[in-house]
């Protein structure tokens, strides 16, 4: 499994074996994509510069990496983090012709993620066409907020666009939340009653968020 996350400015790339627990085989990232210095950084701290003026060429590189590893062939399936999936797309969905022009049209609402990604999904479409993509969204996680946390202080008319507040950084709220549980003692779940748990999580990456958690598993 090829996992792809792509950011505003970077691409972060595993190569996962099919195993339980599963093993990462390859890791690394692209970064200071458009810009004169950008440069792919594999886990093991290896660096060069590459040439990377978009997005897809960033994936390319990827892909060129993966091959003269001898690895390309064996990725069954490619996962994106997709930044943006809007109202409709909640679950994690495989990628097809309809799902790429609905996020063709949620473009204006993330102009720095959403174009990127678009632009890698073709990319590799046209590299492996026979290789199964799918998308996994950061505002899924946050898609059970409350009306009254997705309102933003405009008239309501402007709301029938689209426009409101999704949330984002959904997908690692998600892991954070499913570690912090795994270490929980059973005791201590019991006494706190999960379905009544409140948390403040913080994730920071280029970019800072901070989301309350109602019930243990929901975006607030």
């Amino acid at each position: 499994m090829l996992t792809i996350n792509g950011g505003s400015s970077s691409v972060k790339f595993a190569l996962f074996e099919p195993t339980t627990p599963r093993r990462r085989r390859l890791a690394g990232r692209i970064e200071r994509i458009g810009l004169d210095d950008a440069a792919l950084v594999l886990e093991s701290g290896e660096r060069r510069a590459v040439k990377a003026p978009d997005h897809a060429a960033a994936l390319a590189i990827v892909l060129d990496l993966l091959e003269d590893r001898g690895a390309l062939a064996d990725v069954a399936a490619a996962g994106h983090r997709i930044v943006h999936g809007g109202a409709r797309h909640r679950d994690g969905t495989r990628v097809d012709a309809a799902l790429r022009a609905d996020l063709g049209q949620l473009s204006l609402l993330d102009p720095d993620h959403l174009p990127g990604e678009l632009a890698m999904i073709e990319a590799l479409q046209q590299r492996c066409p026979n290789l199964p993509q799918f998308a996994c969204f950061d505002t899924a996680f946050h898609a059970s907020m409350p009306r009254a946390a997705q309102l933003l202080p405009i008239a309501r008319r402007f709301e029938a666009k689209g426009l409101r507040r999704y949330g984002f950084h959904g997908l690692s709220y998600e892991y954070l939340l499913r570690e912090l549980v795994s270490v929980m003692t059973h005791d201590w779940l019991m006494e706190t009653q999960p379905s009544v748990l409140s948390l403040k999580m913080l994730v920071g990456f280029e970019s800072r968020t901070v989301s309350p958690i109602e019930g243990g598993c929901q975006g607030a």
